[in-house]
């Protein structure tokens, strides 16, 4: 919009800068050499203004692409006999991250909490970010942390068998290069 707008005003200046002023006299009216430097002059600024709209435009473009989520995927591997393998997918857009588990041989009567927590697979830590219950092998929960900081350390994501029995680990992946997918 801006360029129209910039693009109207240089046309009516020119137009101004060729027939003069309003007023009859032609004493008032540039010498065809002055009139045409100051076309050429108007144009070049008319150039340069949209040559920075365009800029700004494509900066914005590059704004939006950098909002775009970035996604990486880690192998969860069925613990205890438990038969449940499957992904943990994360996307991230800015300061939050989409985890989104997908299980396979799940378990079919109820809900698995899931979490990630500090530490890897084989020593888990703490709950560092409670995730939404697994149910029927699907759970999706936005954490508000971004990518890096769940990607950066230390962490892997958990799925106990029931909330009655949140001793008993059914799957586990870590969140490391090594386990990408």
């Amino acid at each position: 919009m801006r360029i129209g707008f910039v693009f109207a005003i240089a046309a009516t200046l020119a137009f101004t800068a060729c027939t003069g002023n309003s007023q009859n006299g032609s004493e008032n009216s540039p010498a065809p050499a002055e009139s045409t430097n100051a076309m050429s002059g108007m144009a070049t600024a008319a150039s340069n203004a949209g040559k920075a709209v365009t800029k700004t435009a494509a900066g914005a473009a590059g704004g939006m692409a950098q909002m775009a989520p970035h996604t990486q995927s880690y192998a969860l591997k069925a613990q205890n006999g438990s038969g449940e393998n499957g992904k943990v997918t994360l996307a991230g857009t800015g300061s939050k991250t989409t985890v989104t588990i997908s299980l396979a041989g799940e378990n079919t009567t109820g809900k698995q909490p899931a979490h990630i927590h500090i530490g890897p697979c084989s020593k888990l830590g703490a709950v560092k970010y409670p995730l939404s219950d697994v149910v029927l092998g699907k759970s999706v929960t936005v954490v508000s942390a971004p990518l890096a900081a769940l990607t950066g350390g230390t962490l892997a994501v958990n799925v106990h068998e029931s909330a009655a029995n949140l001793a008993k680990y059914v799957s586990c992946g870590d969140l490391t290069k090594a386990n990408m997918k």
